[in-house]
């Protein structure tokens, strides 16, 4: 009962602690890593059609010098790749249009900026080179480490920066570039939806004498200032229909304000968010209404908080919900039109837009990158990028996150619970034991009771267990059990308390004490005890005098013997009475009847020799099929008319005491003959033998035995025959098989009959 309370126990913990231990499991996705790109940067162009794969293409450093390599191949596993060079430069930046790529190249410490083609056959020509247009600034805005891709604001124009200047970079209809240097000392940039019907085309903040400027660029790329600040550390702009916010935050302050810019009125609004500014997302939902998200910091870890707006940055709504608290140090936020992706330190999570998680996975993102890469999100896919290293991760599905975030959200309290129910079950369990120890020391019928504690001490005894050792009240408890077995015969006790205590297992012995003088016979049975877990702690000694049972059994068994003996000589005197009557021939058969009971007798007397001494064994070669016809020639038709004897012999020769294997025979076949309670049956005896044993075999098909009378069978004195047998035949074929190294085994069924095989270990082989 214990051992199987622990395994459910252990079931049960693993079912509701799974969830725990892959956190990522109860949310519909997860993000695993899928492809690792050291030393490159992974782009990723998604086909508009959806049943075309998308086209991924990788930028290396070349192996040789100043070169870079282009590989690209069809699909997100990377295989059949096909690749190219650009010798003798050194890329810095790329930009993916609907079917091209922009670079930033550097040759020989001149920037330029090339409008490259990539061939989606994949063929020998992977790369054509359309435009090349060198960015150049007298000023020296041509700051390579820094130069990168900004923002996209119409079809063929995107910006870039070098440093702290704004450059403007059109591709015509030819495919050729043409860059324009738009300002100097420009802190921030963000364009307007160019798929919006805004007026504007990207809008900038620059510094100069203490002064922070934000100019709007119109659609005819005319520049009109929209406020003048104080300098200001840390800025960026987020962009609405016709308007931006302005957020800005101190160097070390994790708030940030928020200042609403119209054109023509400057500063509309403030407000104040406790986030960072690389931490807000912002973007207009509608005309009237502004959504911001954000990762703030809480009492127990972080939350991701949801804001409404109206224009006038008036607060209408917020909702904030709970992240996971394992994750740590927030890194950067993005989203896209289905997700919300927030990056931390040592992994991802992202929230819908209702503000539901859909994923929570650890990744180490802190380890590897040194500031926040950048985050491209496609429709199944997502890429974590810098100049160093590229991860691509993967969604799946979560089948089972449902019942996963149940047992989450219920565990702590379902687990203790069952835990709880559990133990209240073991304990109650453990009281009753104790309730039923008690009870049995109380029971004037239980015989002798003693309890041993775990390190052997005596802990508790009956009457019967004080009167058995010669205890008095006087005596102290809670010695070595050794201490109290002084009296005569109890140094077998004392040693079978010492057994079970290291094995710690239940053992039955019959013992043997002499009390008052006399001898007497006792059957003990040592049980451990344990507590509600499990652990040992102690055993229970039971003891009942057999003495007086035993020789109750002994007396009837052997009065049973003298009744079969006494029917060995009413049939020798019933021949010799005869003899004087009949003829010659009837008497010579009859002569041949009363010496056949005269051996049976000496047989008899002969069993009862065997069951009171251990003699050896006298070994020869004999015939294993010569004893079983032996043991069949002991039995008179005349006397068992209603048995078929039927012999199944192989001939082999075995070395074995002969008159003492056909004792034992014999006494399996009169166990046979009394299982067919005087009814018609059969008997077979039956050798055979393999490469290292030899069997003889008595099968009957009489009322058979159940499992306890097979149990019992070779216990001494038992006779399982309703004719209550003396029991001594199966003590002698256990005995005779002992002295010949072999075995015993029973094989019955009630109402199928038993067998009764002779395993005996072949010693021919080596005397042949």
């Amino acid at each position: 009962m214990i051992r199987k309370s622990y395994y459910i126990l252990l079931i049960l913990f693993v079912a509701i602690s799974s969830p725990e231990l892959g956190a990522d499991n109860q949310y519909p996705l997860s993000y695993n890593k899928y492809d690792v790109q050291y030393g490159s940067e992974l782009y990723i162009i998604e086909n508009t059609d959806s049943n075309l794969e998308p086209l991924s293409i990788s930028f290396r450093p070349g192996w040789y010098g100043e070169s870079e390599e282009i590989y690209a191949w069809h699909g997100i596993e990377q295989v059949n790749e096909k690749g190219g060079s650009l010798i003798g430069c050194e890329i810095s930046d790329v930009f993916l249009l609907d079917e091209s790529v922009l670079t930033i190249r550097k040759e020989s410490n001149r920037l330029f900026t090339e409008h490259l083609l990539i061939n989606p056959d994949l063929d020998d020509s992977l790369i054509v080179s359309m435009s090349l247009a060198e960015l150049y600034s007298e000023d020296g805005c041509s700051d390579f480490n820094n130069a990168r891709w900004s923002e996209r604001v119409s079809e063929n124009e995107i910006l870039l920066t070098t440093g702290e200047c704004l450059y403007s970079c059109s591709v015509d209809e030819a495919g050729q570039l043409r860059n324009n240097l738009i300002d100097k000392d420009v802190l921030t940039v963000a364009a307007f939806d160019h798929k919006s019907d805004s007026k504007f085309l990207y809008a900038y903040a620059t510094t100069a004498d203490g002064w922070t400027t934000v100019l709007f660029v119109n659609q005819d790329g005319e520049k009109q200032v929209a406020a003048r600040l104080q300098t200001i550390e840390n800025l960026r702009i987020f962009t609405l229909n016709d308007d931006i916010v302005l957020a800005s935050s101190a160097k070390h302050d994790d708030r940030s304000l928020l200042r609403l810019i119209e054109l023509g009125k400057g500063k509309t609004a403030e407000h104040i968010v406790n986030s960072h500014i690389n931490l807000l997302n912002i973007r207009q939902k509608n005309k009237n209404k502004i959504i911001l998200n954000s990762i703030e910091k809480s009492e127990s870890g972080y939350i991701f908080t949801m804001k409404e707006f109206a224009n006038s940055l008036i607060l209408t709504r917020e909702s904030s919900f709970d992240i996971p608290e394992q994750f740590i140090e927030p890194m950067a936020i993005s989203r896209d039109e289905n997700i919300c992706l927030l990056l931390f330190r040592n992994g991802i999570v992202s929230f819908d837009h209702d503000g539901s998680i859909q994923s929570s996975d650890f990744i180490p993102i802190g380890e590897i990158f040194k500031q926040a890469p950048e985050i491209d999100i496609l429709s199944e896919n997502i890429i974590l990028r810098d100049k160093n290293i590229s991860i691509l991760l993967r969604a799946e599905q979560n089948s089972f996150w449902y019942y996963n975030r149940v047992m989450t959200d219920i565990g702590q309290y379902l687990f203790p619970g069952i835990l709880i129910i559990i133990m209240f079950a073991l304990y109650r369990k453990f009281r009753k034991q104790n309730r039923l120890l008690t009870a049995m020391l109380d029971l004037p019928s239980a015989g002798v009771v003693f309890v041993v504690d775990r390190k052997g001490r005596l802990t508790r005894v009956n009457d019967g267990a004080k009167e058995a050792l010669g205890l008095s009240g006087k005596v102290p408890l809670n010695r070595l059990f050794q201490y109290y077995c002084v009296r005569e015969g109890t140094i077998s006790l004392s040693d079978l308390v010492s057994k079970a205590l290291t094995m710690r297992d239940t053992l039955a012995q019959k013992l043997d004490f002499i009390h008052d003088g006399k001898s007497k016979e006792w059957y003990c049975r040592i049980t451990p005890l344990r507590n509600f877990t499990g652990k040992f702690r102690g055993l229970v000694i039971t003891a009942i005098d057999i003495t007086e049972e035993l020789e109750r059994k002994r007396l009837n068994n052997w009065a049973q013997l003298a009744h079969d003996m006494q029917t060995n000589l009413s049939t020798i005197r019933l021949n010799a009475e005869q003899m004087e009557i009949e003829e010659f021939n009837a008497n010579e058969k009859r002569r041949s009847k009363i010496v056949h009971q005269v051996m049976l007798l000496i047989q008899r007397v002969r069993d009862i020799v065997t069951v009171g001494r251990s003699d050896g064994l006298e070994r020869q070669m004999v015939s294993a099929a010569e004893i079983c016809e032996s043991v069949r020639a002991e039995f008179d038709e005349t006397i068992f008319p209603h048995v078929k004897f039927e012999l199944d012999l192989k001939h082999f020769n075995v070395s074995c005491d002969r008159p003492k294997i056909i004792r034992a025979l014999r006494n399996a076949v009169e166990n046979g003959v009394k299982a067919l309670q005087n009814k018609p049956g059969t008997i077979i005896i039956s050798d055979r033998k393999d490469a290292r044993t030899v069997y003889f075999s008595v099968k009957d098909d009489g009322i058979g035995m159940d499992k306890e009378t097979r149990e019992k069978m070779l216990t001494p004195y038992y006779s399982g025959s309703k004719e209550k047998g003396h029991g001594i035949g199966t003590m002698i074929m256990q005995h005779v098989i002992d002295l010949h190294g072999g075995e015993m085994n029973v094989l019955s069924e009630p109402g199928k009959g038993s067998e009764i095989i002779f395993s005996l270990p072949d010693y021919s082989s080596s005397r042949e």
